[in-house]
């Protein structure tokens, strides 16, 4: 009995050793990166969906001057498309810090159960994290789901990541997708300019859908594209909304 006693203490012991292990101490990058810098910085782009986040570390704090109280958080993702780098397997989970306070500055990068991003990582050791801390270090996609492929330099890379913020995929919601191609427009700009972004904004006159139609001819005729060649087609079009109409009428106002 005593030996049975024995080696179910060391059992236990061996359980709450691994249970208690630390999680990995990593050095804080409290960084506000732009898309180019955010491409440069990764080892490794993904297009993925968020299934789980959980605190593994809190209390850190990035520098003995610096107030601001981190957490690392651990995320899981299930892989749908890779753009940069190389990783086998459809889930792959990643570290970053996140800000625990208010505070006021660029936007704090948070992560939706569920959502659909851009993950730009980096790898330090065995471990994958994100490029920067607190601040962005993804970028959400509303578009639904792409076939892309890794590419080999960052301008290729720019070129896919525009195609999959702006053209639709598979499983859209078309209201989400023209409700947010606003801001959509505005990430394509970023990666690869106004001329290319136009020229996949044009793609988008002849969709099927009306709504999607109506408001890429807004996207062109809007700074700072300023294209217009296409507000009287969307005059003429019964499908279009009418807050697209209204709004169309008012750009072929201007001088």
């Amino acid at each position: 009995m005593r030996q049975i006693d024995l080696g179910m203490a060391l059992l236990l012991m061996l359980f709450l050793t691994g249970s208690c292990s630390r999680a990995p101490e990593l050095v804080p990058r409290p960084d506000h990166l732009e898309f180019y810098e955010l491409i440069s910085r990764a080892d490794l782009i993904v297009v993925g969906v968020v299934e789980a986040e959980q605190a593994v570390r809190g209390g850190r704090r990035n520098d003995p001057q610096d107030s601001m109280p981190l957490q690392l958080m651990k995320v899981s993702i299930r892989v749908e498309g890779l753009i940069k780098g190389t990783h086998s397997g459809e889930r792959l989970s990643f570290l970053y810090y996140r800000m625990t306070g208010a505070y006021h500055g660029a936007a704090p990068n948070l992560l939706e159960l569920g959502g659909r991003a851009i993950f730009y990582l980096v790898r330090e050791g065995d471990l994958l994290r994100a490029t920067n801390d607190v601040y962005l270090s993804h970028t959400a996609v509303v578009t639904g789901r792409h076939n892309v492929q890794a590419e080999v330099d960052d301008a290729r890379v720019r070129e896919t990541m525009a195609r999959v913020l702006l053209l639709p995929g598979d499983g859209l919601n078309i209201n989400s997708y023209v409700a947010s191609l606003y801001v959509e427009t505005s990430h394509a700009v970023g990666m690869v300019g106004e001329s290319r972004t136009a020229d996949l904004l044009r793609t988008l006159l002849g969709n099927s859908d009306g709504r999607i139609r109506g408001r890429a001819c807004i996207m062109l005729a809007e700074p700072p594209l300023s294209e217009r060649g296409c507000l009287e087609d969307l005059l003429r079009d019964p499908q279009v909304s009418p807050e697209d109409q209204a709004r169309a009428t008012a750009l072929g106002s201007k001088p």
